[in-house]
This record gives C-alpha cells, structure tokens and sequence, in this order.
C-alpha cells in the first residue's frame, strides 16, 4: 500500500496497516534543520518528507500582492508551484490547500470592516462569497489537471473560546459558501477536507452536513477534544490532526513524544478515519530530534492488520 492508497483508504474509513501522517505547512526553516541543508528547494522538500514516511504533502497556491486593492486575484495571477513535481516525483497524496470565503474576506477587507459586511447581510458580502467560489473552482481544476488528490479548504472561523462570528451570521453567509464548494470539489472527484483553528463544536453538525470528507487541526488547547468528535463524528469524518505543536518544540523524551502519538493513535481502531499531525503544521522551531521520534513511534505502533 503506497502513501496515496493508504490516505484514500483512511478517509473510507478503510483498516491500514500504519496510520498515515500529513501537515498543512511545513516552513522551509524545519527541513533546513532536520536535514542540515544551506538551502531548500522542492528536491530537498521531497527527501525530508520521504525521510519521515509522511503520506501527505500540502501545497499552498502563490498568490500576488494585493495589498489595498480590494479584490481576490485572477486565476492567471495564481501559480500552484512544484505541485506536478510532486507528482511525477511521489506516490504522496496532494492537497491544494485553498481559502475559504472568510479567509478571503479578512484579507482584502480588513478583519473590521468584513466582520461589518458580515453582521449586516449586504449584496455585496454574497457577491464576494460567490466570486471566492469562483475563483476556487478554476485552481481546484488547474489543480487536477496537475495530479493533485484532494482539496483542503482552510479558513480560520474559530478561536480557542469558540467561532468568530455567530453560528447564525455562519449558517447565513459562510456555510452556503462551503458547502457549495465541497459539491464542486466533489464532481471533479476531490475529497474535500475543512480546516479551520480554535473551537468549532458549535457548528460540527453544519461542517458535517456539507458533505464534507474530513476535519483538519483539531486544536486540542481549544477545546477539540479528538474521542469526543471521533465517537460522534467519526461515521461521517476522517479527522487529521490534533498533536499540539508544544511537543515538537520543546525537549521532550521519547517515552513522552510516545505517549502523546499513542493517545493519537489509539483513538481510532484499525486506523479508520484518522490521519495523524499537528493541528498547526511544521514551523521554525520545531526539534529535529522530536520528528525522528515521532516518525519511530508511527512506523512501529502498532502494525495492524487489514
């Protein structure tokens, strides 16, 4: 089983006989280190993934600057980097990792003034939302056409205390939005992921009724407690994530780092429907030491049968 047939299996819910791990972000600074390179580039980026056993490489479209414009790029300013390197290069599973409407709106708004856009309903916050999808929909196809496997739709609605804006103003003006982009994803035959920071337990029924394959962070120091959504949830989602980046990096020993990805581990028998990683990627700071030991601890705990 490869790492892309392992991936699809997980999201199935199928058995595998290893638990695949995956991140959202891995910072060039992390593979500078583990790897003691002057330099990074995607050859070097595909050997610290390989070196780990990781099954996921998330790739982030490049987009212009568009400070003070007021409006999303075009689909001929956006580039999707070395995602067919990746895979010619890898039997990895490829997420194009695409932002959602809220994403979007903070960063060509300003967070005040789209909260307002928000809280009173105007045509133009659904002109916006609508021009997102748009936009989503052409680099999710660009993004096909270059062999990725899934689409992971970030946007941070949530933080450690709960959602950022109400659960009505998100069923009203956010969730339309996803879930019409979850069908689009879907018809091109794309598993579609939702990542989101903080605490979202307010809106879990509406993120699961999307249709949506999976969730992606699971911060457990805001409240996303992983038995408790995998045992109401678990049916429905694949879940990824919920390693609090602390363990990575600071000094830890191996028997804690074992703890910590056991605990992971053992949410899910046979490994169904769960895919481990931070709820946050890898960033600068993250130990070296601490990646080896939690890439010991997957690839030996526990060996399941199919």
């Amino acid at each position: 089983m490869d790492s892309k047939e392992r991936v699809y299996a997980t999201i199935k819910k199928e058995a595998v006989e290893r638990i695949p791990w995956g991140e959202i972000v891995i910072e060039d600074d992390v593979v500078v280190s583990y790897l003691q390179r002057e330099r990074v580039g995607v050859e070097e980026k595909i050997e610290f993934v390989l070196s780990l056993n990781m099954d996921i490489i998330s790739i982030q479209p490049k987009y212009p600057s568009l400070s003070g414009k007021e409006r999303l790029p075009s689909l001929k300013e956006v580039s999707l980097g070395d995602m067919d390197i990746w895979a010619n290069k890898t039997s990895l599973f490829i997420f194009v990792v695409l932002d959602g409407a809220f994403e979007w709106g903070i960063r060509v708004f300003g967070f005040k003034e789209f909260m307002m856009l928000i809280a009173r309903g105007t045509p133009r916050i659904l002109d916006f939302t609508k021009a997102v999808i748009d936009l989503n929909r052409g680099l999710a196809s660009m993004a096909y056409d270059m062999g990725a496997s899934g689409v992971l739709l970030a946007d941070d609605i949530a933080y450690g205390r709960g959602l950022m804006i109400s659960p009505y103003l998100f069923r009203k003006t956010i969730l339309p939005s996803l879930s019409e982009q979850v069908e689009i994803f879907n018809n091109l035959g794309f598993p579609v992921f939702f990542h989101s920071d903080g605490n979202l337990m307010e809106i879990m029924d509406d993120i699961a009724s999307t249709g949506i394959s999976g969730l992606q962070s699971l911060e457990p120091k805001s409240g996303m407690d992983l038995k408790t959504v995998k045992d109401k949830y678990g049916d429905t989602l694949c879940l990824w994530g919920n390693l609090d980046p602390d363990y990575l990096t600071s000094p830890h020993t191996f028997g804690e780092i074992e703890r910590e990805v056991k605990a992971i581990i053992d949410i899910s028998p046979h490994g169904r429907g769960l895919i481990f990683g931070t709820c946050s990627g890898l960033y600068r700071g993250i130990r070296a030491d601490n990646l080896k030991m939690v890439h010991s601890v997957i690839n030996t705990y526990p060996r399941r049968s199919l």
